[in-house]
């Protein structure tokens, strides 16, 4: 009986074939991924921009000419300090959001902090001192107002209060800002509320434009 034996060439070859086939493969379905996640990146793009078109009116726009920078301001606030005790947000066009806590009433706390209190949970506030020229008063006709600002949503405390707003919408919103000596307790409206999660969704719309990424795309 004899054998019939492959040469080295033969296996070589077939190999070489297989080889090819799947770098081929491998080349198609790298396409597809790419084309998939830039078509995702034009969607997230054109939802970006049809947020900032359906929100923008609802905001008091202020254009500091020497920064270089517009600021956002929800109608639900006002251009000045509200005459009640909430949360507030302010947005620039690079899309940074500011959280700040308004302290209003007859009688100073000196709060430092705030806690958020939804549903059962709770989002703490980083601690500003009195001291800081973060920490600003004013006062009025017997009326005095405390804002403290704590940074924007880059800073997890902030983005743990702005998720907590976001993930419970309709649940009753409670604060507790702590002062020195003392603290109070207020219940946050809902068309606040709703001002907060709007400045929020417009802050992450202008910060996804200024992606590079999303820059580049025709």
């Amino acid at each position: 009986l004899g054998f019939k034996m492959c040469s080295d060439d033969s296996v070589s070859t077939d190999k070489s074939k297989d080889f090819g086939q799947k770098s081929v493969t491998d080349s198609v379905n790298e396409k597809k991924l790419q084309e998939a996640r830039i078509a995702g990146l034009k969607t997230q793009k054109e939802d970006a921009i049809k947020t900032i078109k359906k929100l923008t009116p609802k905001f008091i726009k202020k254009v500091d000419e020497f920064r270089d920078v517009t600021f956002y301001t929800h109608k639900t606030f006002g251009r000045y300090y509200p005459n009640r005790k909430t949360l507030c947000a302010e947005v620039n066009s690079n899309g940074d959001l500011n959280l700040t806590s308004n302290y209003y009433s007859e009688d100073w706390l000196f709060h430092t902090k705030f806690i958020l209190l939804v549903n059962g949970e709770k989002a703490e506030s980083p601690t500003v001192e009195t001291f800081s020229e973060n920490n600003r008063t004013d006062n009025s006709g017997g009326e005095i107002w405390e804002n403290v600002y704590y940074g924007t949503q880059n800073d997890s405390s902030v983005q743990n209060v702005l998720i907590l707003l976001d993930t419970n919408k309709g649940k009753t919103a409670k604060i507790r800002f702590i002062g020195r000596e003392h603290y109070d307790d207020a219940t946050l409206r809902q068309s606040d509320v709703t001002a907060i999660l709007e400045s929020y969704y417009l802050a992450k719309a202008i910060k996804l434009l200024k992606d590079p990424e999303i820059i580049l795309l025709k």
